[in-house]
This record gives structure tokens, C-alpha cells and sequence, in this order.
């Protein structure tokens, strides 16, 4: 048998379900495929093997941090939420807790940028160092029309890891949109050499650099 890196994902599936028909009670094997199902979009079927695994640990807060995110997969709303505010209760000093519930939020069809709001600004006081939450914190306080505090919390984000390019085109989006052409262009080029194929930052990019051309 070779190694998983030398399978497809779904000959992986295959052996992993077939594992849990011989051991049922495996609720990190569940964990594991229910995520990786859920990379694969798969989200029925992610369901239930993440609906598996919370039965089998439920107290275990990542069990249920990823059965919200299999239920928000599956339009099961009110369902999601539920479960992501029972795992915020079991562990209220888990940021990433706090990050789901605000994607929960943050996400369509809620679109309910006030709550998600609290949510990712729980997530960043728990956790100053995650870039993700201040990056999702900055995304939805630019959707608010904060523009000045989303800059800041994008800064932030990039201060964490500056390897985080989707905060260096959310920040540079943000400052086109501010018409700091200037700013924008320079974190656009930082942004498509790391990802030449993005042709919408490219094409933004080459606009930016017309208007500079016509001043």
C-alpha cells in the first residue's frame, strides 16, 4: 500500500471509509474525513461524517466547530449556528471558535457584518497574533465603511504574517479604493509575484498603473 501522498483523495475516502465500517467509534478517522471531504466539496457526504464524529465526542469543541462548518456548507443555517455557539460555550477562550462563529455570520446568506463583527473582534483579543482573524476583522469592518480601522486591522494581520496574501490584496483593494493609487499598486506587485495567475489583481493592477500614466 503507498503512502497518502501517493493516493488520490478519493482512494483515501475509499480507505478511510472503509476503516470506520471496521471501527465506528474512531471519531478522530471521522474528523479526518469529514474535513477532507468537505476540501472536496463534497458537503453531503461531509455531513455526515462530521454529524459521526460530533455523536461520538461531544464535548470535543473541534468536532463541533467543524459540524457548524459542514451544516453552513449545507444551507442548514439556524443548525449551524446553534452548534458553533454550543462550542464557544464549551471552550470560550478558543479564538478559532470565535473565527467560525463570525464566518458564520460573515458569510452569505446572513451577510450580518455587525455580529460578525463581535465575533472576529473576540477572536483577535483571544488570539492578537492570528493573522486570519484580523484579516477577516479588517474585511468586515471595511464592509461596514470603516475604511481607516479596516487599514489597521489589515496592517495587523500582515504584522502577524506577512506571508498572508489575502490580506495584501484586501489591503490593497482597500487603498485603491481610497485613491492611494501609489500604496495600492506597490502591494498589488507583492501580491502577483507570489500569484502571477490572479488575472483580476493583475487587470486592477494594470488599470492603476493607466491612471498614474494620465496624471
Amino acid at each position: 500500500m503507498g503512502s497518502d501522498a501517493e493516493k488520490t483523495a478519493d482512494e483515501i475516502v475509499v480507505e478511510l471509509r472503509e476503516w470506520l465500517e471496521e471501527n465506528p467509534e474512531d471519531a478522530s478517522t471521522a474528523y479526518k474525513l469529514a474535513l477532507l471531504l468537505i476540501t472536496m466539496e463534497r458537503f453531503e457526504d461531509a455531513l455526515e461524517f462530521a454529524e459521526m464524529c460530533a455523536v461520538l465526542a461531544p464535548t470535543d469543541a473541534n468536532a463541533l466547530k467543524l459540524l457548524g462548518l459542514a451544516r453552513d456548507y449545507n444551507a442548514m443555517i439556524p443548525e449551524a449556528e446553534k452548534i458553533l455557539r454550543y462550542a464557544t460555550d464549551l471552550d470560550p477562550q478558543d479564538a478559532d471558535g470565535w473565527l467560525c462563529l463570525g464566518n458564520h455570520f460573515f458569510q452569505p446568506p446572513i451577510r450580518d457584518y455587525r455580529e460578525a463583527l463581535k465575533h472576529f473582534s473576540k477572536a483577535c483579543t483571544l488570539d492578537p497574533t492570528s493573522s486570519q482573524a484580523q484579516q477577516s476583522r479588517a474585511e468586515t469592518l471595511e464592509k461596514l465603511g470603516r475604511a481607516s480601522e479596516a487599514r489597521a486591522a489589515y496592517l495587523m494581520a500582515l504584522q502577524a504574517n506577512k506571508e498572508n496574501l489575502a490580506a495584501v490584496k484586501g489591503l490593497a483593494a482597500l487603498e485603491a479604493r481610497e485613491g492611494n493609487l501609489e500604496k495600492a499598486a506597490d502591494l498589488y506587485k507583492i501580491y502577483l509575484a507570489q500569484t502571477p495567475d490572479d488575472l483580476d489583481a493583475r487587470w486592477t493592477l494594470e488599470r492603476i498603473v493607466l491612471r498614474f500614466s494620465k496624471n
